[in-house]
């Protein structure tokens, strides 16, 4: 009976690239005070939802539920459901479309 141990080489610093079907831009402007513009593209013709959450989880403003083209731009005023003007912090972009999300920080500073 003969073993013969093969040498194992490890790659490091490789990054898997994974197709996406979707992205979200990054906002501007970001800090923001006034409104900032968001962009995002698609692969093609989709249901998504975009929505801001504050750093609690808390849902803060739904931007967008709806089937929409390929590349959309939106603006958001910085306010929440009900109109009011938000806090000055950090909030997160919410993008979802076939059960994948994507998200961005977004930094609102009136």
């Amino acid at each position: 009976f003969y073993n013969e141990v093969a040498p194992v080489k490890v790659l490091r610093n490789k990054e898997l690239t994974v197709p996406q079907t979707f992205d979200i831009l990054e906002n501007y402007p970001n800090p923001f005070s006034g409104s900032t513009i968001i962009q995002f593209h698609l692969e093609r013709f989709q249901s998504v939802s975009l929505q801001v959450f504050n750093l609690r989880g808390e849902l803060v403003k739904t931007l967008l539920v709806k089937n929409t083209a390929k590349n959309s731009t939106l603006k958001w005023s910085g306010k929440d459901e009900s109109g009011k003007t938000v806090a000055k912090g950090v909030y997160l972009l919410v993008l979802r479309s076939n059960g994948k999300t994507w998200s961005k920080k977004i930094i609102f500073c009136k």
